[in-house]
């Protein structure tokens, strides 16, 4: 199973709270934009820097079980990085 599909199943709201618009002049299968979270305590969009997905992400891996290298790898700053590109595949 994918590290993101494990975070899903246990925080399906997350990808419904997220959406991603592509750089329109990012070259290639690059992942360049703006993500955009929907705060549950307000429902107001806003605009979030990708630190900020980064954390909402580790907190969300929290309360997934993982084997102890798979945890070293998303609390690497490359694991980080690469959830968070994932992740905006999934809901550009």
């Amino acid at each position: 199973m994918n590290l993101l599909d494990a975070v899903m199943e246990v925080h399906p709201e997350l990808c419904g709270r997220l959406r991603f618009v592509r750089d329109p002049t990012a070259a290639g299968g690059r992942c360049r934009g703006v993500f955009s979270h929907c705060d549950p305590a307000t429902d107001e969009w806003r605009t979030r820097h990708s630190v900020v997905i980064e954390e909402l992400l580790s907190r969300a891996f929290e309360d997934v079980v993982l084997s102890e290298a798979d945890r070293r790898y998303v609390g690497s700053r490359r694991g980080r990085e690469d959830m968070v590109r994932e992740l905006a595949t999934r809901v550009c």
